[in-house]
């Protein structure tokens, strides 16, 4: 999932990670009440290896991993939209693409979603068209999370609504460290070319 690529660092401030809105019913504290064959923090390190793949690959560092009711992972994947040049294509819609392509099903129900970054509105979209049974995320999204930050499309109604609990927290203080890391490394480059493009000007 893509965070409009211009966030400072401090929107993923330990105090903004902290989860908000404790009484919203869908939204809970990091736990696994399904009792998966994992605990949620170890499919989150798989999504966070994909976020890290990502950030090598010169992407937003996003990654999220798909995960079926044994608790095996079925899909893996990163923010691929510099490498495609498709806006679409976050980390949640690569993975339940992948999913759908080897299933040749588009209905993914049982499954757990795991996102490094609260999904958008895309993506949560997306999420619950394909059935997916449960979302657990890692880091805020300050300006595009459609999980209870900056929109709610989790409580909303809707008759293809299948979510059974949305959990946000996990990780997310390594989730939002690599963020950070990305952007300030970003800015760095950014600066530097400009300084550099400067001097080459001035001394021709």
């Amino acid at each position: 999932m893509n965070l409009s690529f211009l966030i400072p660092p401090p929107l993923f401030s330990a105090r903004a990670l902290l989860p908000r809105h404790r009484s919203r019913p869908a939204l809970r504290a990091s736990h696994n009440a399904h009792a998966n064959v994992r605990p949620d923090a170890f499919y989150m390190h798989a999504a966070l290896e994909q976020a890290h793949r990502a950030f090598i690959a010169n992407e937003v560092p996003i990654g999220a991993v798909l995960v079926d009711a044994s608790g095996n992972i079925i899909a893996e994947g990163h923010n691929a939209v510099e490498r495609t040049t498709d806006c679409t294509q976050h980390a949640e819609m690569v993975c339940i693409q992948q999913a759908m392509s080897q299933r040749r099903a588009w209905r993914l129900n049982g499954t757990i979603l795991y996102s490094t970054v609260e999904p958008c509105a895309m993506c949560i979209s997306a999420i619950t068209l394909a059935r997916i049974r449960r979302v657990v995320f890692g880091a805020r999204d300050l300006r595009l999370g459609a999980c209870g930050t900056w929109v709610d499309l989790v409580n909303e109604k809707h008759p293809f609504h299948t979510l059974d609990e949305v959990v946000g927290g996990v990780l997310a203080e390594q989730s939002a460290a690599l963020l950070r890391s990305f952007f300030q490394e970003r800015r760095r480059h950014t600066a530097s070319k400009a300084h550099g493009d400067a001097n080459g000007f001035q001394n021709q």
